[in-house]
C-alpha cells in the first residue's frame, strides 16, 4: 500500500492540532479551592488573604471587581470562614469566586 504526500501533510496537521489542543488546555489552569478563615481584606487592591486548617495562609488576588464586590454584599468580615475558587495565573493567585461558610 502506498501512502501519499497528502495523506502525510494530512496526518502532521492532525498532530500539530492535537498538540496545540493539548497545549491550550494544559496553560487555561485548573480551578482550585481554598477554604478557612478570612485574616486579611485589603479593599484598595482586592486582595484577600485566608488561612487554612493547617495555617497555612494564601494570598489571592481578585481582577474581577464584581466578583471582590461579594465580600460586602454578602457581609463577610474578617475571621468569617470563607471558600474562594482561584487560578493561578503568572504565579498569582486569582480569585474567580468567594462565598461565606457561615453556619457551615
Amino acid at each position: 500500500m502506498k501512502i501519499s504526500k497528502k495523506h502525510v501533510l494530512f496526518s502532521i496537521l492532525i498532530l500539530t492540532s492535537l498538540l496545540f489542543l493539548t497545549v491550550a488546555i494544559a496553560l487555561a489552569g485548573e480551578e482550585l479551592t481554598v477554604r478557612g478563615l478570612l485574616v486579611k481584606i485589603d479593599d484598595k487592591n482586592q486582595r484577600i488573604t485566608v488561612e487554612d486548617k493547617n495555617n497555612v495562609k494564601t494570598e489571592i488576588v481578585f481582577e474581577d471587581e464584581q466578583a471582590f464586590s461579594k465580600i460586602k454584599k454578602y457581609k463577610i468580615e474578617i475571621m468569617d470562614k470563607v471558600s474562594v475558587r482561584y487560578v493561578i495565573k503568572n504565579k498569582t493567585n486569582i480569585g474567580k469566586k468567594i462565598r461565606s461558610l457561615r453556619g457551615c
